[in-house]
């Protein structure tokens, strides 16, 4: 990201920017002169600086300024951490972890993932909007910077956070002239005043009895940035006479000095910008505040209409509203998005609940995104899964907020074990485990068996399995099949069983996972599923892969691979491949075998699926590192090992550490490989996950050269190694 805004020279010479998500901010920074400097001086002296005022007063933007001008001395990051749309408590340290470059964190401690990511250098966090999540902040504030000798912390917030060395810094409002002052312009509220009309009217430019009427407008509005652009919004509609006039009525509330006395006064800016809608106009925006992080067209059609409202109109409606500034319109994505500053959605929100609307309206809105997430759902393993899931994506905030509405009553329980249910899916591809985990525990069973319950419990027993948690995955999973099973739901209890079999799989446990996954065929062919047919036969081929019996594997994936490419299922397609890849590796055609993995990384990075990436990332370094290339299958599982941190994926983690461990033996670290070796070796023991009769082989065989140098020592590396834990065997490697 570029430097936002206007930074008066200071930070026009950097020559390198340090990795920050800092957005482009599209208008000039209009403050005190110096206020930069002052905050930024405050922020060297004490390591957290909360930014405090009111809703409006300007403390995000004096943020972002702050921190474009911390890049230089930042090298290890500098993030900005958006918290306005937050509304668990329990989620903000992962939010951070996303916001640092973490997608998640899986099961680990998500404040030891943050510590680990922002040591080692000087990095600077800005947690914006703070007010409604104070507790969690100054917890998680205090131990980052316990835990991080060289972060800074730059918060803002109605309220300090009250953590001990807290360095609280008063967000003024800007300077507004006295009645006839001379030089109106250089005043920094008329200079926002000024730069937002124009904005909107290139041609305004006002001079003599104009000018001074805009001066009184800021001095009548008292120097609050958000009350002075909503005004300077209307010169588009009205000369600044008609605009100062249209606030005499209303400016005994914005001088107020009662209790609450600027938020009042930033209460009364939006109240008199609320007062110049129609009625269609109101009901159109109190009902927008139901949206968590904005919303698309589409939806607000969906959700808006009636009662004042009528679809052919919501478009027009929702233009109005954008150009008098109280919803922001994001045209540079597709489909738009449209949002509201979080003042003026509190406001709105206000106005639903005076209006009775609130129940209805969110209602509406857990009903769209149910719906949501089953027509993305329905995509699955199809072309359009990955549009799909960037709707998802875009609509992440309104998920939650829907879950937790369905969550919240019994009488909503059904519908929220399949909203889970439907979701599964996503939070899966995405690499967000640990969320999907914690929703799907919530799913309630004590409604009796349904095909909806199956599907959730099942999806909780497949993310974690996917996280190394192999016995609450296999209890999931078992809960799952007996639900489709006393519920006579026959497609529930083919799934379940296809599940059980990888998970005695990736145990190992062959005995056990060949009849999950037969009978698992049998079904899908009973229902004609040829789909899941091929995906339970595919599971048969990698049982047939760990045996070394690659004839038969290769045999059984081309048949699942003529299948996938019939069905233009292309995740399916690039998991045929890496796995072709392992039996070409297997039968020793390294070439076809890097061309297969090669072909199964493009196609899970044109879908976007971190986890299949992941996977094919990894069975093209097994080819590299079986065709002798060490340097470059290092270079492979390093990536693999970024991959499986971001998605928490512990087990893949394993595997990982053991590809660094084999490159690192045929490169001359004996030592260093043993010890990462064998400590990825007694995570998968103490989490269950076994060696297959292949996977034994492969890394005796790539171990050998460590053990050969080390000679006696090599048994005092393996056993010093088994005592690390799996997080510093992944910091050697």
């Amino acid at each position: 990201a570029r430097p936002p805004g206007d930074h008066g020279g200071h930070a026009t010479d950097i020559a390198v920017l340090a990795p920050n998500n800092l957005p482009p901010q599209a208008t000039t920074f209009v403050a005190p002169d110096g206020i930069v400097d002052e905050v930024s001086a405050t922020l060297e002296r004490a390591r957290l600086v909360t930014l405090v005022g009111p809703g409006g007063i300007g403390k995000t933007r004096l943020a972002i300024e702050v921190a474009a001008h911390a890049l230089d001395r930042s090298p290890r990051g500098v993030w900005l951490v958006e918290l306005g749309a937050m509304a668990d408590a329990r989620l903000v340290a992962r939010t951070v972890a996303t916001a640092v470059g973490l997608r998640d964190v899986g099961g680990r401690d998500p404040l030891a993932a943050l510590q680990e990511a922002l040591s080692g250098g000087a990095a600077l966090v800005v947690l914006d909007n703070c007010e409604h999540l104070l507790e969690a902040c100054a917890t998680l504030s205090t131990e980052l910077l316990a835990g991080c000798p060289e972060l800074r912390i730059l918060a803002t917030s109605q309220k300090a956070l009250g953590v001990r060395g807290e360095a609280p810094w008063q967000v003024p409002a800007l300077e507004t002239p006295e009645a006839g002052a001379a030089d109106l312009a250089a005043y920094p509220s008329v200079r926002l005043f000024l730069d937002r009309a124009r904005a909107v009217l290139p041609s305004f430019a006002p001079s003599g009895d104009d000018l001074e009427t805009v001066g009184r407008i800021c001095a009548r509005l008292d120097g609050l940035p958000l009350a002075i652009e909503l005004a300077a919004a209307r010169v588009r509609v009205l000369t600044p006479g008609e605009i100062h006039d249209r606030l005499s009525d209303r400016f005994r509330l914005l001088s107020s000095t009662s209790e609450g006395g600027p938020r009042r006064t930033l209460r009364a800016a939006i109240d008199w910008s609320h007062e110049l809608l129609g009625e269609p106009e109101r009901a159109l925006l109190r009902r927008l505040a139901i949206f968590t992080g904005g919303c698309t067209l589409e939806a607000a059609e969906r959700i808006c209409v009636g009662e004042g409202v009528e679809l052919v109109d919501v478009l027009d409606l929702l233009s109005d509203l954008v150009a008098k500034s109280l919803v922001v319109a994001e045209v540079d994505r597709a489909p738009a998005r449209y949002q509201m500053l979080e003042s003026v959605r509190e406001y709105a929100l206000e106005k639903l609940e005076a209006a009775g609307e609130r129940e209805r309206i969110a209602e509406a809105h857990a009903a769209w995104a149910l719906d949501l997430a089953v027509w993305a759902d329905e995509a699955r393993l199809t072309p359009e899964q990955s549009m799909r899931e960037e709707r998802l994506l875009g609509e992440v905030d309104n998920l939650r907020a829907a879950l937790e509405r369905l969550a919240a009553s019994p009488e909503r329980a059904a519908r929220y074990a399949r909203m889970c249910g439907a979701l599964g899916g996503f939070w899966e591809s995405r690499g967000l485990l640990s969320e999907g985990r914690a929703w799907l525990e919530r799913v309630a069973t004590a409604a009796g068996p349904s095909s909806d319950i199956a599907l959730a419990r099942f999806w909780a027993g497949v993310l974690a399995i996917d996280q190394g948690d192999y016995e609450n995955g296999r209890a999931s999973l078992e809960e799952a099949l007996a639900i489709g099973r006393t519920a006579g739901h026959k497609p529930s209890i083919a799934r379940a069983l296809r599940a059980l079999g990888f998970q005695a799989m990736r145990q190992a446990d062959e005995e056990r996972a060949l009849p999950l996954l037969e009978e698992a065929v049998a079904l899908y062919r009973e229902l004609g599923d040829r789909r899941g047919e091929a995906s339970a036969t595919h599971l048969v081929a990698s049982v047939a892969i760990g045996r070394s019996d690659f004839a038969l594997a290769e045999r059984l994936l081309e048949q699942t691979h003529a299948l996938h490419r019939a069905l233009g299922d292309k995740r399916s397609l690039a998991i045929d491949l890496y796995n072709l890849a392992d039996v070409a590796r297997g039968l020793g055609d390294y070439d076809r075998a890097l061309r297969r993995a090669e072909e199964a990384i493009r196609i899970a990075e044109e879908i976007g699926d971190t986890q299949t990436l992941e996977f094919a990332i990894y069975a093209k370094g097994t080819v590299e590192a079986s065709r002798g290339d060490h340097e470059a299958a290092l270079d492979t599982f390093r990536r693999t090992l970024e991959l499986a941190r971001k998605l928490g994926d512990e087990a893949s983690t394993a595997y990982a550490v053991e590809g660094i461990a084999g490159a690192l033996a045929n490169l001359g670290s004996p030592r260093r490989a043993l010890e990462i070796a064998s400590a990825a070796a007694a995570y998968r023991e103490s989490s269950g996950q076994a060696y297959t009769q292949q996977e034994r082989a492969d890394l005796e065989a790539k171990l050998a050269p460590a053990h050969a140098a080390l000679g006696a020592e090599a048994v005092r590396a393996t056993e010093r190694g088994r005592l690390l834990p799996l997080s510093r065997a992944v910091a050697l490697a």
